[in-house]
């Protein structure tokens, strides 16, 4: 199967968890997504990144996506009183999500 600009590797595991969970917990769980996704463009975005942080925002576990951001904003506090320019933050997100999509073998490319 072919992505589009959106990954579909989800889309049965999505309507499972829809199944066994209702669609309730399911969509609360999708604003979680975009809450993260938003601060993930919003603080971290360096003009070339949408895309990877959409697929990762899609793919990878909530609960991975919340620890990226905390490790994340942790490491910049504890290194610099002053705010990185943003290509430091982006390059820095970037690192820790390929980690943690390579620790969880998920791949964050879309299959053309």
């Amino acid at each position: 199967m072919k992505d589009s600009f959106v990954s579909h590797k989800n889309s049965i595991s999505n309507l499972l968890q829809i199944r066994k969970s209702g669609l309730t917990s399911f969509l609360d769980l999708q604003m979680r997504r975009i809450k993260v996704l938003t601060v993930l463009i919003q603080e971290f975005d360096d003009g070339k990144s949408k895309s990877k942080y959409c697929t990762a925002a899609a793919l990878l576990p909530i609960s991975s996506l919340e620890q990226i951001i905390q490790v994340i904003n942790k490491k910049i506090q504890k290194n610099n009183a002053s705010q990185p320019e943003i290509k430091i933050k982006a390059r820095l997100i970037k690192a820790e999500i390929d980690m943690v999509s390579n620790r969880e073998n998920i791949a964050l490319t879309l299959r053309k």
